[in-house]
């Protein structure tokens, strides 16, 4: 049974009013703006406003946790790009909203009557859910979670199916991605298409191996599916070939990834491209694993997604879970939203967090759309954070669009909204952190290790950094720190970011 956590009391009393006086503080209204040292703001001054950065814009916001004092603010009232900052926003709203308990759940279907041989006199459903974790950065295996379900039906009693394979995707509209993402990021993994039923994070891995140079390259890919899904021809060249490279597009009307190019003798390549159709990826392998159990589908696979198609009878699409006479053979449970935040947040994972946007719409009880979702996040935040409306425009959740539009002041009041709230913990210890394995900031601000816990983000032109800083002299900082239009390599910009939080950290 999915289990849906509602945290939605709007907060009063003291808390309330000190974020208030907050926001109405960056506005310039009557709030106590404590007036910084002016040796942190020339100090900082000095990071942003020496060449090459000068010619950057840069929009930054530091608070006292405790107190709420400003202690350094640029341009923190203009809307800025925030890339990956946008995850702030989304992780932030879905916790709040649903609390940190939430799981989805995964579900096998019988639509039809299951006589005592185990014979499904009907379809088999699937009905989507959205389930951002069926993957090995949660299971074993990228189709562990599949053979879960097969085992369950198998244990179940299920040995034949007189009917189709169904896969139910009408709790989601079907647009696959965002309209303003570039078109040159979509074939690859990190601009994954999502699916209310998917596996991999939306992503297949391509595994190409040269053999002997003149000969054509090994080709597999994982997880497995259709038959001939990548195809083409890679050549091997010899081993000291230094303009070796291996390309792929995705061909449409044939439903394939085709590769092109060369790969050096002995040498393997992978290349995690988005798996562009995922609902019937993972559909085609789940029929196959039930195959592999003995377990036939008479009518093969479908793919439904209009509310309106055809599971017979009472049965229809959206609601096997409510139709008279279906019976639930598996269900998988998620790990908790606070674990799902983690797995966003650390690593800054696109696929995961566009998932999870979705499903704030159909929390709502509307259809999963992206239009529907981050209206749900912008609405979440303005009733819990105090955020203003005009703070936040967003076109995506993962922050790959370019369109999204976010304020520092926002975002530092969401971060001053979690950390005062039983959410405090959990949210600081899900962000990136200094030296911290396979966290974006891995290797980054190593001279802070243990007291910087942050968000980072990067598009073109783009570079942000959002967290909680201690500073030298033991107090807690929430600090916004967006740049645009730098026209310099990412490096250039996230070096002086890493120097405004050292400077932030100097100050006593």
């Amino acid at each position: 049974m999915r289990h849906s956590h509602r945290n939605r009391a709007r907060r009063t009393g003291s808390i309330a009013l000190l974020l208030l006086a907050f926001l109405q503080g960056c506005a310039g209204g009557p709030f106590r703006r404590g007036e910084a040292p002016p040796t942190l703001s020339h100090a900082v001054d000095a990071v942003v406003e020496a060449p090459p950065v000068d010619q950057v814009h840069w929009g930054i916001l530091a608070v006292d946790v405790a107190s709420g004092e400003v202690l350094y603010e640029r341009s923190s009232q203009l809307k800025f790009v925030p890339a990956s900052n946008a995850k702030i926003l989304v992780t932030a709203a879905a916790l709040l909203e649903m609390g940190p308990e939430f799981r989805y759940s995964t579900e096998l279907w019988a639509a039809g009557a299951l006589d005592d041989a185990g014979v499904l006199e009907g379809d088999l459903v699937v009905p989507g859910d959205g389930d951002p974790t069926l993957s090995r950065r949660y299971w074993e295996g990228d189709e562990a979670p599949l053979r879960a379900l097969v085992d369950s039906a198998v244990n179940r009693g299920l040995r034949e199916v007189r009917g189709r394979l169904v896969v139910d995707l009408s709790a989601w509209d079907s647009v696959p991605t965002p309209g303003s993402w570039m078109v040159g990021n979509l074939p690859w993994g990190f601009s994954a298409v999502g699916a209310p039923f998917a596996i991999a994070e939306g992503t297949t891995r391509v595994v190409v191996r040269g053999t002997v140079a003149g000969s054509a390259a090994a080709v597999h890919w994982l997880p497995t599916g259709t038959p001939g899904f990548v195809g083409g021809e890679v050549l091997t060249v010899a081993a000291d070939d230094s303009l070796a490279e291996v390309n792929s597009t995705w061909d449409r009307s044939a439903g394939r990834h085709v590769l092109w190019g060369t790969v050096r003798e002995g040498q393997t390549d992978t290349l995690p491209v988005s798996t562009r159709v995922p609902a019937r990826e993972a559909g085609v392998r789940l029929l196959q694993l039930l195959d592999s159990a003995d377990i036939p589908v008479r009518d093969g696979l479908e793919i439904l997604q209009d509310p309106g198609e055809g599971l017979p009878g009472a049965c229809a699409s959206g609601a096997v879970r409510g139709c008279d006479g279906a019976t639930r053979l598996a269900a998988l449970s998620s790990p908790p939203l606070r674990e799902i935040a983690r797995g966003i947040l650390e690593p800054s994972q696109n696929w995961m967090t566009e998932q999870v946007v979705r499903t704030l719409a159909v929390n709502r009880g509307e259809q999963g759309s992206w239009s529907r979702g981050v209206a749900a996040v912008s609405e979440i935040l303005q009733a819990e954070a105090g955020v203003d409306s005009l703070d936040i425009a967003l076109r995506d959740g993962s922050g790959l669009s370019a369109y999204n539009l976010v304020t520092p002041r926002a975002l530092v009041a969401i971060l001053l909204r979690m950390d005062r709230s039983p959410l405090a913990t959990l949210y600081r210890d899900a962000l990136a952190a200094p030296g911290e394995d396979e966290s974006t900031l891995e290797r980054r601000l190593l001279d802070l290790e243990g007291r910087v816990q942050a968000k980072t983000g990067t598009i073109s032109n783009v570079n942000s950094l959002s967290g909680y800083l201690r500073t030298d002299a033991g107090r807690d900082v929430a600090f916004a720190i967006l740049t645009n239009g730098s026209g310099l390599p990412s490096g250039v910009v996230r070096d002086r970011i890493d120097d405004v939080v050292r400077t932030l950290a100097r100050y006593r």
